[in-house]
């Protein structure tokens, strides 16, 4: 079986993860408005580096 890598890397040679997404989840992000959404992907580029969240972001 082929393995496929889902990672990637940044121009600055920052391995990330991928995001594997549930349809719905991403529909209602699309639906949150601009300062949410860039707040989400801010963070989910922090998990995407393989950084921890601390509170309250952890818990939100």
């Amino acid at each position: 079986m082929e393995k496929i890598n889902l990672n990637k890397r940044t121009v600055s040679g920052t391995l990330l993860k991928a995001i594997v997404w549930h349809p719905v989840a991403k529909e209602t992000i699309r639906n949150f408005s601009e300062e949410v959404r860039v707040k989400v992907g801010y963070l989910l580029h922090l998990l995407q580096k393989g950084e921890s969240l601390q509170m309250p972001q952890s818990r939100t």
